[in-house]
């Protein structure tokens, strides 16, 4: 083996490492990547945790969700009790019911502090927990959107919801409003899970974008009420496979040069 061969290895590996997120568009802090219905969260160049995109649970309670994924993190569209949750109408589950078995496999409900955490990423930003955050016309937030699923016009078309857009030249972006795993009861006893919402000021009944592109932190919903343009915010862990190192391509070097010439 020749020596140019060997520096030529170690530097594709270095060339593979910096060109893992070439495909990324979005992200401050780190980079998201649109990989179709799941977006891939990089970090330092690796890829870290993919998230479901949220039109995929519209419409379905949490506690659905959660009894579907309980135990093995399989998100098949059906539950063991379907007496005990509020079981989604048939458009709503079709979206589930259609994925490949690679797809549904290994997801977890993100906590709220895990979705903020990966929306400050996002956003180069420090949002804080219960608050409302308002911006002028963000082209952040409206990408942001649409990477994680316009939970808001799906909504409206599984359930067979008329609605006129006022100003249809206007982008209409709508919002993301997803569940979280963070619960807490409320005055009449009912659990509610914390949500994490990303609205565009130009929603289907504003006649010119309001400049009210938003970030919500302080609201929840009943984890047993259905929503038609409610989702949760799915996430799983992407298991690396560590590159060889240089040092472990030298040696390999060293020692393929070494074992050709004790062969001649």
């Amino acid at each position: 083996m020749k020596w140019f061969v060997c520096f030529t290895l170690i530097s594709v590996s270095h060339v593979v490492d910096a060109s893992l997120i070439e495909g990324g568009f979005y992200g401050i802090n780190s980079t998201f990547e649109n990989n179709g219905d799941i977006t891939v969260e990089y970090q330092n160049g690796r890829p870290v945790r993919e998230w479901l995109d949220l039109t995929y649970t519209n419409g379905i309670t949490f506690n659905f969700i959660s009894a579907d994924i309980s135990g093995d993190g399989f998100l098949n569209g059906q539950v063991p009790n379907p007496a005990a949750v509020n079981t989604p109408s048939i458009s709503a589950l079709n979206s589930i019911l259609s994925m490949n078995n690679e797809m549904k496999a290994g997801w977890n409900i993100a906590s709220f502090q895990t979705v903020l955490t990966m929306v400050n990423e996002f956003f180069g930003r420090e949002f804080t927990a219960g608050n409302v955050e308002v911006h002028g016309i963000d082209s952040m937030l409206e990408s942001f959107i649409l990477l994680f699923g316009d939970t808001l016009h799906n909504g409206y078309l599984e359930s067979n919801l008329n609605y006129t857009d006022v100003n249809p030249e206007l982008p209409n972006i709508g919002f993301a409003r997803g569940m979280t795993s963070s619960l807490a009861k409320n005055i009449n006893g009912e659990y509610e899970a914390k949500l994490v919402e990303i609205y565009d000021g130009q929603l289907i009944y504003a006649h010119e974008d309001s400049n009210q592109d938003r970030i919500i932190t302080n609201t929840s919903f009943v984890a047993g009420g259905t929503g038609a343009t409610t989702g949760t915010w799915l996430v799983r862990d992407v298991v690396n496979v560590s590159s060889p190192s240089t040092f472990t391509l030298m040696f390999f070097c060293l020692f393929a040069s070494f074992f050709r010439k004790a062969a001649k």
